[in-house]
């Protein structure tokens, strides 16, 4: 038996370890030569499961036989922790050990577990939309919007294009009266604007202007002092209704909850951004101003179907399903919308990459150009891959990287999970 199969053994026998250091410190297996990181989990796991008793032997035989490591047992504690009855604590840990799989398949038993022990969580008050002064000593004064999810996702949507409307009425302006200063409206009222400033305009050592075009895209010309511009704009008109022209994706089980009136626990991520409960997306369709006007159902096992395509850029068909599928950029520490975000193939289109489905996903532009497009080269960033809808991050060290961001890849895969475990 090589290094290798022996650290394989010896992972797969974490209860057998713990036992073992029953009695022992944190301090203590340091001193014998345990990594600290590890001398936690093993003296956390020993002091929970050790001496062992007629309570806590079913759940340390289940942990034997499927041969859990210390990291699994840990994590199985950390939710063991949050069952609002701890008296029924160790009915928790019993189940979740007795779950066989790796770490991620006993993780995912271990969210269903909770929610079967804990019942949904009660929903949450709405919240009243509020403005909060605020003066950074990095970025000087400025103003926070606090609201809900849907609330946020309608001001900055309203923001965006305010400010698209306010760039358009400038450069009309600077055409239309070519001896107006820079930073001043076409209008000819002289008011001063961020926008203005933003678009590139610049004079020379005589005072003349530049004449060369800008060719900056709009989203670079709406720079952070424009969109600022706009949502102060924005709000002293008022906060502006939830009105959804985005997309919301459901799978089709998800579909016929909702429509039962059982949508609590559903969590649906529309493609700006905005998160809501099934219930919430009802009564969002049943008011008067509220449009969702695209919504794409699901099979949870087919998943979204679309041609293959050999153009290089995705075709608004294609963009509208992996906003509703996917929601947000794909990178798992960023959140932005997905109507903001570029459609990046996975396998790079110069490389011989398809535009289809299969190879497309969502990506905000900076996260697109930061990506590792190139396998063979020498990793700096790393790279969006997937495995089927399983999307993550593969780390420069080899290691992917996901999130629980509820898109709906995600909930498809997560009902997959369910269909295969109740098989």
């Amino acid at each position: 038996m090589n290094p290798l199969d022996q650290y394989i053994e010896v992972t797969g026998r974490g209860i057998a370890v713990a036992e073992a250091a029953a009695g022992l410190s944190r301090h203590r297996l340091i001193d014998l030569g345990v990594v600290p990181a590890d001398a936690q989990k093993i003296a956390r796991i020993a002091g929970v499961y050790f001496p062992a008793n007629r309570t806590t032997s079913p759940a340390i035989a289940a942990a034997r036989e499927n041969r859990h490591s210390l990291a699994t047992l840990d994590m199985i504690e950390n939710y063991a922790r949050r069952v609002s009855d701890q008296r029924r604590a160790w009915g928790f840990r019993t189940r979740a050990c007795g779950t066989a799989g790796n770490h991620q398949a006993v993780k995912e038993a271990c969210e269903r577990l909770l929610l079967e022990f804990n019942g949904p969580d009660a929903p949450e008050p709405e919240r009243r939309p509020s403005l909060r002064l605020i003066n950074s000593r990095t970025r000087g004064p400025g103003l926070i919007f606090h609201g809900s999810s849907t609330q946020v996702a309608g001001v900055y949507r309203a923001a965006v294009e305010k400010a698209r409307r306010n760039l358009a009425r400038t450069t009309a302006g600077s055409d239309a009266q070519p001896g107006a200063q820079p930073g001043t409206r076409g209008d000819g009222s002289g008011a001063a604007t961020n926008t203005a400033a933003a678009t590139g305009t610049a004079a020379d050592a005589d005072g003349q202007a530049d004449a060369r075009p800008d060719e900056r895209t709009e989203e670079d010309r709406i720079d952070r002092f424009a969109l600022g511009e706009a949502f102060v704009e924005v709000l002293a008109e008022g906060v502006p209704e939830t009105v959804y022209h985005a997309g919301v994706g459901i799978v089709l089980d998800e579909h016929t909850r909702i429509l039962g009136g059982d949508g609590d626990d559903v969590e649906l991520l529309a493609s700006d951004g905005a998160r809501m409960t099934g219930s919430e997306f009802v009564r969002l369709m049943l008011r008067d101003r509220a449009v969702v006007d695209r919504a794409v159902l699901v099979h949870p096992v087919s998943g979204p179907v679309d041609l293959y395509r050999l153009e290089r850029f995705a075709s608004p068909k294609q963009r509208e399903i992996l906003q509703q599928v996917y929601g947000v950029c794909a990178h798992p520490e960023c959140n932005r919308p997905g109507v903001y975000s570029e459609a990046h193939h996975k396998d790079s289109f110069a490389r011989g990459g398809m535009t289809n489905l299969d190879n497309l996903v969502l990506l905000c532009p900076w996260h697109n150009a930061a990506n590792d497009d190139d396998p063979d080269a020498p990793a700096r960033h790393g790279r969006i891959e997937s495995d089927g809808l399983d999307v993550y991050r593969r780390l420069p060290g080899g290691r992917r990287q996901r999130d629980d961001t509820p898109t709906m890849a995600r909930r498809i895969l997560n009902a997959r999970t369910e269909a295969l475990a109740a098989a």
